[in-house]
């Protein structure tokens, strides 16, 4: 590696750091635009996070953004600051906030791309972590010097385009990825709501439907039933202190392990108050059931949930309980809940028990339910499967970056090959 070295970034730098600033923006713009602080990703620059810029201020053609600038989060949360991203946008129509800074490089010595990838490295992430100023819970500061003395491990110039080029490939990759998930995600969800309200039948079964005046239409084959009529509420508690798994009701994962999820003890150390949730039993946050939190316990054979949450169990003859779960956590009754919660009067901010049961429920023959939550989890599988292959590319970028950047793994550039 003795053709690598370490510098400082002031070294590499065209034009000096400089801090952006900030105009008043209006409701409507003139065609410029002032970037937010968001627009600063951690994955680069996303430029659709921005505000109008005001119109005949003239400030803004001394912020004004080029191709090839840098910028870098100087005042963020601990996480987020020093994050950096190359600007490759039109010229002349992106103007930078107060709370960044802006510098561009000789090309001559440092490859933009290539910094960029180093900007984004656990060392220069440590080294900005390490040097801000501020209380680590809020938001805290870097400044010009700190960014000037930052560390760049610096391989030759042709070696650093290499670099660039196998690290924006798998960028692309992991790209590609996010917006399969999303856009498989988007399809689960639609699939979701013609299944489970039957506008979508399977089995080339009629979809005829009729409005029965409430918050959805069925088909005729249908029926609707109040939640009390395949449900009761059970409310065992755990007076001899069973040590059972606590679990806490998520707004999109249903119930998860407490532990495992918040990684501490948000719990009470004496469980005797708590409810006893059986395997198959459902329960729901009854003060945050507006948000969607309700969730089946399909973890373990006991568990726990606080004593401030509602628990019942279902009628299998009449409901199978992966299709209710999938129902209840749709759009459509996370909206019914929040219509309930606010009309209720009998605790402002909650839905009981009494008020709950008498939420009504679109219902197929058991069959047909047991179809529908089988289809939709095969679905939610090809989904989660794609999470989990997102997580090991992030993974491998992240330990490839790591050995690339640093020359523990060496490559050859395009005119070593030759």
């Amino acid at each position: 590696m003795n053709d690598w070295k370490i510098v400082k970034l002031k070294t590499l730098l065209s034009i000096s750091i400089k801090n952006g600033y900030s105009p008043v923006c209006p409701e409507h713009g003139n065609g410029k635009w002032v970037l937010g602080l968001g627009a600063l990703t951690g994955q680069g620059l996303d430029l659709t996070q921005k505000k109008p810029a005001p119109e005949g201020d003239p400030q803004t053609e001394n912020f004004l953004l080029k191709p090839g600038d840098f910028l870098v989060s100087r005042s963020n949360t601990l996480d987020k600051v020093g994050r950096a991203g190359l600007f490759q946008g039109e010229p002349a129509t992106y103007v930078y906030p107060d709370l960044m800074m802006r510098f561009r490089v000789r090309e001559t010595v440092v490859h933009p791309g290539f910094l960029e990838q180093w900007l984004r490295s656990k060392l220069a992430v440590r080294y900005f972590q390490r040097s801000a100023c501020g209380t680590s819970g809020s938001m805290v500061k870097i400044n010009k010097g700190i960014l000037e003395n930052l560390p760049v491990v610096l391989p030759p110039l042709e070696t650093q385009r290499t670099l660039s080029t196998i690290l924006s490939t798998w960028d692309s990759t992991i790209d590609m990825t996010e917006r399969l998930i999303e856009a498989k995600r988007l399809l689960h969800q639609a699939l979701s709501q013609k299944l489970l309200f039957g506008r979508l039948r399977l089995r080339r079964r009629k979809t005829n439907m009729v409005n029965r005046k409430h918050y959805f239409s069925v088909p005729t084959d249908w029926r609707i039933a109040k939640i009390d009529s395949i449900a009761t509420e059970v409310t065992n508690r755990n007076q001899n202190g069973e040590v059972f798994p606590v679990l806490s009701c998520t707004k999109h994962q249903g119930l998860v392990d407490s532990l495992r999820f918040f990684d501490k003890q948000v719990f009470s150390n004496d469980t005797t108050a708590y409810k006893v949730v059986r395997y198959g039993q459902f329960a729901y946050a009854t003060n945050h059931i507006e948000e969607g939190s309700i969730g089946y316990q399909n973890l373990h054979s006991n568990a726990l949930v606080s004593p401030m949450y509602t628990v019942f169990e279902i009628d299998p003859k009449q409901v199978d309980g992966g299709f209710l779960y999938k129902l209840l956590k749709t759009e459509i009754f996370r909206h019914i809940f929040e219509v309930n919660t606010n009309a209720s009067v009998d605790r402002r901010g909650s839905l009981r028990w009494k008020s709950f049961a008498k939420l009504p429920l679109p219902l197929p023959n058991v069959e047909e339910q047991e179809e529908i939550s089988a289809t939709l989890d095969l679905s939610l599988g090809e989904l989660n499967l794609l999470g989990t292959k997102l997580e090991l590319l992030k993974k491998q970028r992240a330990g490839l970056m790591q050995k690339l950047l640093t020359g523990k793994w060496r490559v050859m550039s395009a005119r070593e090959v030759i």
